[in-house]
């Protein structure tokens, strides 16, 4: 849509109402555009849109990737910044807390390498 989030949004809430009734609202699919109409919520400046997307988007990894696994910590980190950029300042700082005690004990080979 080459960053015009008001044309994504004609296509991509409809997208996901199709894929909720044909797929489910748990498969993979149909989460990842759910990511993805959050992330164009959060682009046109409308946290009251984003934020239950981005919620759902955590609790649909978490019910399928599993509460303390890396997957579920992945999910966390890419929501985050979203959620910063709507100003959820103390819900960010908890679910980063989460994703970092997830990894630190799944992966602490992690915390040995350079990410950056």
């Amino acid at each position: 849509w080459n960053g015009d989030f008001t044309k994504a949004k004609l296509h991509g809430d409809p997208a996901l109402s199709g894929l909720r009734r044909v797929l489910g609202v748990d498969h993979p699919t149909t989460i990842t555009v759910l990511g993805n109409v959050a992330l164009i919520y959060v682009n046109l400046d409308q946290p009251k849109q984003a934020l239950p997307l981005l919620k759902d988007f955590l609790q649909k990894n978490e019910k399928r990737e599993g509460k303390g696994s890396v997957g579920y910590a992945e999910a966390i980190a890419q929501a985050s910044t979203q959620f910063l950029r709507i100003k959820e300042f103390a819900y960010t700082e908890t679910i980063v807390r989460e994703s970092l005690l997830i990894l630190e004990k799944k992966k602490p080979e992690f915390w040995l390498t350079s990410h950056a």
